[in-house]
């Protein structure tokens, strides 16, 4: 694995661990962007944050919906699941590593 893979699934993790600790488990695309920046993924354009909710969209891990031209992100079961370490996904990072 070279390292901008390695970064980007350790930034989909980033991603579903912020959802997973939202108590309604939703967050918007700003907000989301400003967690990944304070986690070290930063200058993330507006672009890169969508893509990265439809990747974890297409994996299943969120559910995506558009509020007011903002996209809404919501962690699913199996997002949850791995957020937390109890299963892996193929190309997000592990909890821990």
């Amino acid at each position: 694995m070279d390292f901008s893979e390695a970064v980007s699934e350790n930034r989909r993790l980033v991603a579903l661990q912020v959802l997973q600790q939202d108590p309604a488990g939703t967050c918007n695309e700003n907000a989301l962007r400003a967690a990944l920046d304070i986690a070290g993924h930063r200058k993330l354009s507006r672009r890169r944050v969508r893509d990265l909710l439809h990747w974890l969209s297409e994996q299943g891990l969120v559910a995506l919906e558009e509020r007011a031209g903002l996209m809404l992100a919501r962690i699913t079961e199996r997002g949850e699941d791995v957020a937390l370490g109890g299963s892996a996904a193929p190309g997000v990072a592990a909890p821990g590593r």
